[in-house]
């Protein structure tokens, strides 16, 4: 803000209402320039700092829905693991455990589908077995082999 006023309380309502910086009229031009460049450098480290924290709540997210199981997979971490700082390395490992648990997860259902498809099986088998040990199969097998010689 470049202002005639020189009274604080102005000054003081100004910052009040967001104004970074004030400087009183008949200005010099380097100590404009100055601040201008300072405060272009305090939005600047602002601005990635928000960027951070909008990386971090992601990837927050994203590790929360993995923990609640809900996780779908989708590219929701996409604008964190191509940043090229530390936080963009850590959402690169983080998605790289993810998908590896998933493809372990996918692993085990698969085996535990086929230990099913055993287990039904031999479940089926013991029931054959049981039943053709009966002394009424038996006996029904005793009359067809009777049956069988008489033709």
């Amino acid at each position: 803000m470049i202002s005639a006023l020189d009274e604080v309380e102005s000054v003081a309502r100004c910052i009040e209402m967001g104004v970074e910086d004030d400087l009183p009229k008949s200005f010099n031009p380097t100590v404009l320039r100055a601040r201008i460049h300072a405060s272009l450098t305090r939005k600047f480290f602002r601005d990635r700092e928000r960027a951070s924290l909008h990386s971090v709540e992601q990837l927050t997210e994203t590790a929360t829905a993995v923990q609640q199981e809900s996780y779908n997979h989708d590219d929701s971490l996409i604008e964190v693991v191509t940043r090229d700082d530390e936080l963009g390395h850590l959402a690169r490992v983080f998605q790289a455990m993810v998908r590896n648990v998933y493809q372990r997860e996918q692993r085990l259902k698969q085996q535990v589908r086929e230990l099913r498809l055993g287990v039904d099986k031999i479940r089926r088998d013991r029931e054959v077995e049981e039943s053709i040990s009966t002394d009424y199969f038996k006996h029904l097998n005793d009359r067809a082999v009777e049956l069988r010689r008489r033709d």
